[in-house]
C-alpha cells in the first residue's frame, strides 16, 4: 500500500513514528542477533529445499537482507511504511 493510502488514523503510522524507525535497527542489534540465531532460519531452510521466502512483518528488513546475503530469493513487506521505507535504503533486497 502506498504511505498516502493509508487512512487518516492508521496506527502503524502513530506507532512506527521516524524517530522510532530509525532506532530500531540500534534496539533489535542486528550483530547479537545473529550471533543468538547461529544461522537457524537458513539451516531450516536449506532442509527443506526452500529458495523463495517471502518475510511478512519484516520490519527494517533483518531477515529479508542476511537470508537474501545468504542466496535465497527473498521479498520482505511490511504494514507500516515507515518500516519499509528504512529497508528500502539497504540496496541487496526486493521490499
Amino acid at each position: 500500500m502506498r504511505p498516502d493510502a493509508y487512512p487518516a488514523h492508521d496506527p502503524f503510522r502513530e506507532e512506527y513514528t521516524p524517530a522510532f524507525v530509525s532506532r530500531w535497527d540500534e534496539l533489535i542489534n542486528w550483530e547479537g542477533r545473529r550471533r543468538s540465531e547461529h544461522g537457524f532460519f537458513e539451516r531450516i531452510l536449506n532442509e527443506k529445499g526452500v529458495r523463495k521466502v517471502l518475510d511478512i512483518a519484516c520490519g527494517t528488513g533483518y531477515h529479508t537482507i542476511t537470508l537474501t546475503q545468504s542466496g535465497f530469493d527473498v521479498i520482505g513487506a511490511d504494514g507500516a511504511a515507515s518500516m519499509i521505507a528504512e529497508a528500502k535504503k539497504i540496496p541487496c533486497c526486493t521490499v
